[in-house]
């Protein structure tokens, strides 16, 4: 598994199927790391469904933030339709469900789950049939590269 670290941020990307991202955040996060982040995946062009797992992580911010991040990555270009975010700690469960009330918009719907069975139930997918392929950090971060090039 190839992991990035950010601070003492530590994600891992991995694509099972087309259209379909499992991010998985550990350790402790500042606001500007998971800005960073959420940045990078929103630029994945053929995201459809995103799977957020949050079990492992800490992090220090306001509400305010969470809004500001759910309000940044409404305005993003892509757009998954379906956005679960996993994690067994109910802080973190309360806080989901307040960023899922400010990101959901027409495109995207998001769901906070505890378990991860729940969230990939909910995205459609099978677990028996998908096969993890890594992405890289550099694969990962040549999308928002690519999509800023298009763009200009």
């Amino acid at each position: 598994m190839t992991e990035s670290v950010v601070h003492n941020l530590h994600t891992l990307v991995t694509n099972e199927e087309p259209g379909f991202y499992r991010i998985i955040l550990k350790g402790h996060a500042s606001f500007e790391d998971i800005i960073k982040v959420s940045t990078e995946v929103a630029l994945f062009p053929d995201t459809q469904k995103e799977l957020w797992i949050i079990n492992e992580l800490k992090f220090d911010f306001s509400s305010a933030e969470i809004q500001s991040l759910a309000e940044m990555l409404k305005s993003n270009p892509y757009k998954p339709q379906k956005v679960a975010i996993v994690t067994d700690n109910d802080l973190l469960f309360g806080l989901g469900r307040v960023f899922s009330s400010y990101r959901e918009d027409d495109v995207t719907t998001v769901q906070i789950c505890r378990r991860e069975a729940d969230a990939l139930d909910w995205l459609d997918i099978d677990q028996t049939l998908a096969d993890i392929n890594e992405i890289s950090h550099s694969q990962w971060r040549s999308f928002s590269s690519n999509s800023q090039a298009s763009s200009d």
